[in-house]
């Protein structure tokens, strides 16, 4: 049926890329860089070698990471079931999984995640676990780019959630510690971009 995978956010993830490397002096050739695009959809790419080797999104920009609406990459048995148990047609699981899940779905208040986040700080289990979920799922893909690198060197961020969530930002810097990777608080804080 010719299905490929294709990338996606490409601009954004050339422009975040090339940005970077000439902050450090660099080109982006000489580097291992793990590029993520948070955003009311996500992608993440691996750059290595002037090119990217891997990227977590598939014949749509809705597959691989969960994102606002999006569920993201999905066990096939999950669909399965939920065709036979919820008595649902194909098209509406497709807008289930599609526009009615991800960060709204999890948390049942919202596919922001500054408001999911504000609302985790107040208790809500739900957007607690919308957030856990969010980023094992980033830690997972993260995992696996760094892999086909070989290591990595330099992550960037862009997108509407990667410029503005410091949070975001440092929770998963905090758990990429292990690979070297290390996020200057301060500058951290000072670096909102805006939506």
């Amino acid at each position: 049926h010719g299905l490929r995978r294709f990338g996606f956010h490409g601009i954004s993830h050339r422009i975040a890329i090339g940005t970077a490397a000439t902050e450090l002096g660099a080109f982006p050739e000489d580097l291992r860089i793990l590029s993520l695009y948070l955003d009311d959809e996500c992608s993440a790419v691996a750059y290595a070698n002037g090119r990217c080797v891997d990227v977590t999104t598939g014949i749509n920009a809705r597959a691989g990471l969960p994102s606002g609406v999006s569920a993201g990459s999905i066990d096939l048995a999950a669909v399965s079931f939920l065709l036979r148990t919820e008595d649902s047609s194909l098209a509406e699981l497709d807008q289930l999984l599609n526009t009615e899940s991800g960060l709204l779905g999890l948390s049942g208040a919202s596919k922001e995640l500054d408001e999911v986040f504000m609302e985790s700080d107040k208790g809500d289990t739900r957007c607690q676990l919308a957030i856990r979920v969010l980023v094992q799922q980033l830690l997972k893909s993260v995992g696996g780019l760094v892999a086909s690198m070989g290591g990595v060197d330099l992550m960037v961020f862009s997108g509407k959630h990667g410029v503005t969530s410091t949070r975001l930002r440092a929770m998963l810097c905090e758990r990429l510690g292990y690979l070297g990777l290390h996020i200057d608080e301060h500058r951290n804080e000072l670096m909102r971009g805006t939506k």
